[in-house]
């Protein structure tokens, strides 16, 4: 099989603070981010400090297929509210405005035909209402001729204090002559070890300053804050890293997640909406800093800028981004770090050139211009049109032999 080795070439959709590109820098990984897009104000202005001179080209619905640069890998962690299990039942699924985004990819994927794919999306894809855009995806890219891994993972199995599930999809033109997905590990961080140091300025928790609204809940506890009632409600029925919390009285139903008090062992899976979460660490509530929530994104270096945003919004980045820690592990699967990157033979073509009886036309006295140019009409009439492109990638190899 033929191989060369090269800088992997990048183009980020639903860029967000630029997950991808962290993470290949993470991996070790030499690459080019060569665009982007992203339509969040604060997003572009965070990504664009960290990735300076790089393009956006903004809403993916209106990109010009034919301005977009070439490129080896394609990554988008596309919308999740029209699977997320905290957008309302009512509008999830085929009922929320951004469930057709995911086209725009393959409109990409198909039109440019990247030989990598990394997608991403919260566990809830995986479910009845989503069945359908599932389905879609890997059908599409299978005719595209794209080999899909599907790797389930959450980041406190690989290291990150953080109960954060994903679903990726691991694409590779032609498929996976073989591919291992990143073994987990023991997680040796917990909520205490991703702190700032120091004299540190927190948020008071919003549960501080509401009371209790629900009348099975008044009448239980009286007319108190929403904290003062969690914190009579210590946790030990069952196992979860929860160790305060309402329970609307009378039943045992399981609350919201801004209505409960966590342990230290790891963080609930931050949201763009998330920032109100509590910790008790060593007898104090606590809220996180942005800046711890960024550490909780594998940014353990604090590697990222975010200045010039309203804290709000770093919230929001957090909660909307990737984990570039775990990331960073699928990309050393996908490459190795001196970015070798293999060829993509499918099955189907991978019979020797000679068989397709243009070798004897080459043999005549022509210049390297005209045999390229007779090899890519003699070769283009006997394969189909998925197949072509993939022999005008070994085109030079072939003329020089």
């Amino acid at each position: 099989m033929s191989t060369k080795r090269k800088m992997i070439k990048v183009f980020e959709m639903f860029a967000g603070f630029g997950g991808a590109s962290f993470s290949l820098q993470k991996a070790g990984i030499e690459f080019q981010t060569v665009g982007y897009s992203e339509i969040d104000k604060s997003a572009i202005k965070i990504f664009d400090l960290n990735h300076p001179e790089i393009k956006n080209f903004g809403d993916c619905r209106n990109i010009n297929l034919f301005e977009l640069p070439d490129f080896d890998l394609l990554t988008a962690g596309f919308p999740c509210q029209p699977f997320s299990i905290n957008t309302k039942h009512t509008v999830r699924g085929k009922e929320h405005k951004g469930y057709n985004l995911f086209k725009d990819i393959l409109r990409i994927v198909s039109f440019k035909k990247p030989t990598y794919l990394l997608l991403e999306n919260v566990r809830g894809i995986l479910g009845e209402k989503s069945k359908e855009v599932l389905d879609t995806l890997l059908t599409s890219l299978k005719d595209e001729g794209y080999g899909i891994k599907q790797f389930e993972a959450n980041s406190r199995n690989f290291g990150i204090p953080q109960n954060r599930e994903r679903v990726y999809f691991i694409g590779k033109l032609g498929g996976w002559p073989s591919f291992e997905f990143p073994k987990e590990e023991p997680l040796k961080l917990n909520i205490k070890d991703i702190l700032e140091k120091g004299d540190v300025e927190r948020r008071k928790p919003a549960i501080m300053n509401y009371y209790l609204a629900k009348l099975p809940n008044i009448e239980k506890f009286g007319k108190i804050t929403r904290f003062e009632a969690i914190m009579k409600n210590p946790v030990s029925k069952r196992n979860s890293n929860v160790k305060y919390e309402i329970l609307d009285a009378p039943s045992d139903s399981v609350s919201r997640q801004n209505d409960r008090i966590y342990d230290i062992n790891y963080s609930p899976c931050l949201t763009a909406t998330g920032k109100d979460y509590v910790f008790e660490v060593d007898g104090e509530i606590i809220t996180l800093t942005p800046k711890e929530c960024f550490r909780l994104m594998g940014f353990l270096d604090d590697e990222i800028k975010l200045d010039g945003i309203l804290e709000n919004q770093k919230y929001k980045l957090a909660g909307n981004g990737w984990d570039i820690h775990l990331v960073s592990l699928i990309f050393k699967q996908m490459f190795e770090p001196t970015s070798k990157i293999e060829l993509p033979i499918t099955p189907l073509i991978q019979k020797p050139i000679v068989q397709l009886n243009i070798l004897p036309e080459l043999k005549r006295p022509l210049t390297l211009e005209q045999k390229k140019e007779k090899l890519i009409n003699m070769v283009k009439e006997k394969l189909s049109s998925e197949e072509f492109w993939l022999y005008t990638l070994m085109l030079n190899d072939i003329i020089k032999n």
